[in-house]
């Protein structure tokens, strides 16, 4: 059994995580994928890439934190020998993880640090590790997807260091038959449509980019409220012709493939992640990314394996000069620091093997 918050066809990197190790799971192993279902906007029980998927009611409707209302009939009732809860951020993921050992069930935590829009909620997730560490330690493993965070979780939370695991998040994903051509003034700018992403001051360094000489346009990938006030911001600026908003479903990641490979360069200038997966996702396909100097260790740590490339962003003009420059410097990406979804999967499906041995 799988447990997230939220699962496909909401989309996310925790949903993602969820979906690609669940499906690869569910070829040797009988997955059932337990998730929330606010506001009752999609089926209770579906099956989407050939894994059952049960989806409870949550209270409120909307937002975040909610509750679950049924979670613990469906562990009751499914009986599951392992339970994978991906995140523990949200209630639903905190009753997840108390409900399963309370239930005496081997448990894996996928941590997903992450970053929250709500800035409350983000400087209260170390408390919340915290306190929900003894539970954390009873789990038979936890898994980091990021190099900083094995250290930053046995510091903070006490972990048995052979509990603890590193499997990053995979990197790959379908690309178009044929490779698209490079457009020598084309940019795009990739994360969630949140103000802390900064996707405002890329906005603004296509502004003073743009010439008749230089016809810079910028392709902005995600989605979020912040749309209208970007699309405003593009208008005031004179550009609103050279800014298109794109999102992409999780049956069109060929289509987002294609048009990443399109960019001359990549832009994800989010101060703050954990293992950024849209970021080496265009790492993978071999694009030329730019992520901010200034960054967290997710972010820079990605420049230090030489997987993305780190330059100043503190403002629009640190942007422009940025850009001028990588667009003149030739980057190849180490794809060797990233592996395949297969590659992860296989590494849950080894833990879910140890687990099983342990009960004979």
């Amino acid at each position: 059994m799988l447990s997230s918050a939220r699962y496909s066809p909401s989309l996310g990197g925790v949903q993602t995580h969820a979906r690609e190790i669940a499906t690869r799971l569910n070829r040797s192993h009988d997955v059932t994928v337990v998730t929330s279902n606010p506001g009752l906007e999609l089926p209770g029980a579906d099956v989407i890439d050939g894994v059952t998927i049960n989806r409870v009611k949550t209270w409120p409707a909307s937002g975040d934190p909610f509750i679950p209302r049924g979670w613990v009939k469906q562990l009751k009732s499914l009986q599951p020998d392992v339970v994978i809860l991906d995140g523990y951020q949200s209630v639903v993921s905190a009753w997840a993880l108390m409900s399963t050992i309370r239930h005496d069930i081997p448990l894996i935590v996928v941590y997903h640090e992450g970053a929250n829009a709500n800035g409350l909620r983000q400087a209260l997730y170390p408390l919340q590790r915290r306190v929900l560490a003894r539970w954390f330690r009873r789990a038979r493993f936890t898994v980091a997807t990021a190099p900083h965070e094995v250290e930053l979780y046995q510091k903070e939370l006490s972990l048995n260091v052979e509990r603890l695991k590193y499997i990053p998040n995979g990197a790959d994903m379908p690309t178009p038959a044929v490779r698209p051509e490079v457009d020598p003034w084309h940019l795009v700018c990739i994360g969630r449509l949140e103000r802390q992403k900064r996707h405002h001051i890329v906005i603004d360094a296509l502004a003073q980019l743009r010439t008749p000489e230089t016809p810079w346009h910028l392709t902005v990938i995600g989605r979020g409220e912040e749309q209208s006030v970007l699309t405003a911001q593009a208008a005031d600026l004179d550009i609103a012709d050279a800014v298109r908003f794109r999102s992409f479903d999780q049956h069109e990641r060929a289509l987002l493939a294609g048009t990443l490979q399109s960019a001359h360069l990549v832009i994800a200038p989010s101060l703050y992640e954990t293992h950024p997966m849209a970021v080496i996702e265009a790492a993978a396909l071999g694009c030329h990314v730019l992520v901010p100097a200034e960054g967290n260790e997710g972010v820079v740590g990605l420049a230090r394996r030489g997987i993305v490339e780190a330059v100043p962003s503190f403002d629009a003009n640190q942007f422009v000069s940025s850009i001028r420059v990588a667009s003149t410097t030739k980057f190849t990406p180490n794809l060797e620091e990233l592996v395949t979804w297969d590659d992860a999967a296989d590494e849950f499906d080894a833990m879910i093997q140890q687990i099983a041995s342990e009960k004979e």
